[in-house]
């Protein structure tokens, strides 16, 4: 597994629907699932067959992660996690990363330390080892240079953090739609 970390799941209390636009447009609504416990273990078989998810997460704020672990429990989006928390370190893992250990969808903030998000986002979107990797850039900025930017290296979705927990719980629907994309294609 590397240095992904398992993370097991259950459900959260429902919310309004969210809504996200992708970079051709496509509005995208989401609505939280009725709310019910799930077994929080995953089995090591599902982890060995790559039943679960990995996913990058790049982000320097410790209260966001925990937000989107929750939103991705809250959607049943059985996962392995590694999080970066600079830009640096983040540019150094698309120099060295193989294919081996290619997420399957890669989270990043605009607003990290010690390099922009959008450099980051130009790194891993041109990383031989990362092409298959859906790429989301999630932002508490409201800057539309900024998105266009974005969607002109070619990232999957854009995203602006919500300030309402259950608009951010919501984000689980939409990344795993993306996985969900992304293991059909």
């Amino acid at each position: 597994m590397g240095d992904f970390e398992v993370q097991g799941f259950a459900r959260e209390a429902p919310a309004a629907p969210l809504e996200s636009v992708s970079p051709n447009g496509i509005k995208h609504a989401c609505e939280l699932p009725e709310p019910h416990t799930v077994s929080p273990f995953l089995s090591p078989v599902a982890i060995q067959q790559r039943e679960i998810s990995r996913l990058l997460v790049v982000e320097d704020n410790p209260t966001d992660i925990r937000m989107l672990q929750r939103a991705l429990r809250a959607h049943e989006v059985r996962h392995e996690m590694r999080v970066i928390s600079d830009g640096e370190q983040a540019m150094e893992y698309a120099e060295t990363c193989a294919g081996d250990c290619s997420p399957d969808l890669i989270v990043i903030d605009l607003n990290l330390p010690r390099q922009h998000g959008l450099e980051v986002l130009r790194k891993f979107r041109f990383a031989p080892a990362l092409v298959g990797s859906r790429i989301v850039i999630w932002t508490s900025s409201m800057s539309e240079g900024e998105q266009r930017r974005a969607e002109l290296i070619g990232v999957d979705r854009y995203i602006r953090k919500p300030m309402q927990i259950d608009d951010f719980i919501a984000i689980g629907c939409i990344i795993s739609d993306l996985l969900r994309a992304r293991a059909e294609s």
